[in-house]
């Protein structure tokens, strides 16, 4: 018996559905096995259907990836806010903490989102956009601690923020790798782990305002 030619999708959501049967697809069976002929099974069209919004599996993968950076955003945004007003600093701390959280609950589009996979941004300049959304957020706080009389003379704030990026996709990486023992590390002991780091990084980089470098 002939297996049956998946029916012709009229709904006008196909992009979407598709990306999220994607994302779907890589936390159950991993990134070797998201192919566009099993998204198309799955959401119910043919391959040809998918080709129309996606020319290759890479240009999925991207859109998967792209989502994965505006929730991202979403994520710091909400974290951002949740800082005591006007307290650059405290929000900065609280801007790592959501970094490192979003990549704990989301590991397969973590990895994804930094994959070798979607490296070529050159290709995909909706995802270059959004993947540049999270440093310049680091970097706007900085300036803020800048401005507020917080930082250290002479550090440059893009400096700082690459730094900042760095210690929470290092962190990220390490605890979702089980590097740190933290796999299974209950949510306090991850957020001293968080705390302790960003010590470590303010006492290089704050100061008071008479100059001298001050923690947190």
């Amino acid at each position: 018996m002939k297996p049956k030619t998946p029916k012709t999708y009229h709904h006008g959501d196909l992009k979407n559905a598709a990306s999220a049967m994607a994302e779907s697809l890589l936390a159950e069976t991993g990134i070797e096995a998201l192919t566009l002929r099993e998204v198309a099974r799955r959401v119910g069209v043919s391959h040809a259907a998918l080709y129309r919004h996606y020319p290759d599996r890479g240009a999925l993968l991207a859109d998967v990836a792209c989502s994965g950076f505006e929730r991202l955003q979403v994520a710091l945004a909400r974290a951002e806010k949740s800082a005591p007003a006007g307290d650059a600093v405290a929000a900065l701390r609280a801007l790592l903490d959501a970094y490192i959280g979003f990549a704990k609950r989301n590991t397969p589009l973590f990895r994804l989102m930094f994959g070798a996979e979607v490296a070529a941004r050159e290709r995909y300049p909706e995802l270059a956009k959004a993947t540049d959304g999270s440093f310049a957020r680091m970097a706007a706080v900085i300036e803020r601690a800048r401005e507020g009389g917080s930082l250290r003379a002479g550090i440059e704030t893009r400096a700082v923020a690459a730094g900042a990026f760095a210690m929470a996709h290092g962190l990220a990486v390490l605890i979702m790798n089980g590097l740190l023992r933290a796999g299974g590390m209950k949510e306090t002991a991850r957020e001293v782990l968080v705390e302790q780091a960003f010590q470590c990084l303010w006492l290089g980089v704050g100061a008071r305002p008479g100059g001298s470098a001050v923690g947190v």
